[in-house]
């Protein structure tokens, strides 16, 4: 890691958190954290609510780039594995790391249209209902970038797995998509939590 080779970096750790750097300090992305909460057991229970949801897992092409990052832990599969634990059901398909195009989003908006939606009717022919990505640019660029045709809800993964933990969420969180979710909130039961 990075912040464990480099002092400089380490120098800039302190200065924006106002403390020492700590070497014995060990850094989790969310979704490792998640995993290790399955593996002791700390998620058990929790199944029901996500159940029978069918979920595209979308990792798009950042978590293998910039090529410095390559070295870190592939993350591939923990979407799955967090989703499956809380009830949901993951799809099979070849799109889960594909680029949306969020970098040519407003430079070359046919080029990220042209991606975006080849993406959708992917996770559309594999049966899914909702996709679940843990990029936030990604899920803008999904929603902003669909064509009507092949509109299918995104969901961040800490949304869905608010719904699933019954967090306190805002009553009208899910109506900032761009992309409604409401009925397929309905049909499975999630829309009573984000209404109440």
């Amino acid at each position: 890691m990075e912040l464990k080779d480099s002092k400089e970096k380490q120098k800039t750790y302190e200065t924006l958190f106002d403390k020492p750097y700590q070497k014995d300090i060990q850094l989790l992305p969310f979704f490792e954290l998640l995993v290790e909460m399955s593996n002791e057991g700390l998620l058990k229970g929790l199944g029901g609510k996500l159940k029978g949801l069918k979920i595209a897992p979308y990792y798009g092409c950042m978590l293998a780039r910039p090529p410095k990052m390559n070295k870190q832990k592939n993350h591939y599969g923990l979407i799955e594995k967090t989703m499956a634990s809380l009830g949901g059901e993951p799809v099979q398909w070849p799109f889960l790391s594909t680029c949306c195009g969020t970098f040519l989003s407003v430079s070359r908006p046919e080029i990220s249209t042209k991606l975006v939606n080849r993406i959708m009717q992917g996770a559309i022919k594999s049966g899914a209902e909702c996709i679940v990505t843990a990029c936030a640019m990604c899920h803008l660029n999904l929603e902003i970038r669909c064509r009507p045709e092949n509109q299918l809800p995104v969901f961040h993964f800490s949304e869905l797995l608010s719904l699933a933990l019954e967090g306190n969420g805002s009553k009208g969180w899910f109506k900032r998509h761009l992309i409604n979710p409401q009925s397929l909130m309905e049909k499975r039961h999630l829309i009573p939590f984000v209404q109440g």
